[in-house]
């Protein structure tokens, strides 16, 4: 019988945890020069980016006008 150590331990716990591919941060501006078409347009790229990221990655969606908002995290 094989008795693993506290170092394989740790490498097995680890070896459970999937990172993702790819980590994205959107930065959306909010500001009143970015109202009417600039912002259908800008939520248009985004969706059409989010939709073609892979499976397994990690998106976050951040506005700034005069002050930031967490959209999606």
């Amino acid at each position: 019988m094989v008795v693993p150590n506290d170092e394989d331990n740790n490498n097995l716990e680890r070896s459970n945890f999937k990172a993702p591919d790819v980590d994205i941060i959107f930065l959306v501006d909010r500001s009143t020069s970015m109202s009417g078409s600039k912002m259908k347009m800008t939520v248009k790229a985004v969706q059409a980016f989010v939709d073609k990221l892979p499976e397994n990655a990690a998106f976050s969606i951040i506005s700034f006008g005069s002050e930031h908002k967490v959209m999606l995290s």
